[in-house]
């Protein structure tokens, strides 16, 4: 799929999925426990979080598409998001850095 098109789903390049991806990845090695098996895999999690966030629909319509339950839906976003935030690498510019860019 060409980068431009891949964009218009997920709202990310694939390059920025990629990376994500491995951060999320790399979570999930860390786990010391494994417990039950997540119903989907770490790219598909990834994924229905970007879709959530793209669109922020009720977790039941990602549910649907999906087809797995709201409450997997909630899950998988509440457990995704720490993760990319944790790693400092996926944030936006301050509110400062934005006004600066704008008066030059």
């Amino acid at each position: 799929m060409h980068r431009k098109q891949f964009k218009r789903r997920p709202g990310v390049y694939p390059e920025t999925f990629a990376q994500m991806e491995a951060v999320l990845a790399e979570r999930e090695g860390r786990k010391e426990k494994s417990g039950r098996p997540a119903v989907l895999r770490v790219a598909e999690q990834l994924l229905l979080t970007l879709e959530f966030w793209r669109g922020y629909r009720a977790f039941a319509h990602p549910g649907d598409d999906w087809g797995v339950r709201e409450a997997t839906v909630h899950c998988r976003v509440e457990r995704v998001e720490p993760a990319l935030i944790a790693s400092e690498q996926f944030r936006l510019p301050r509110k400062r850095a934005l006004r600066e860019a704008l008066t030059v």
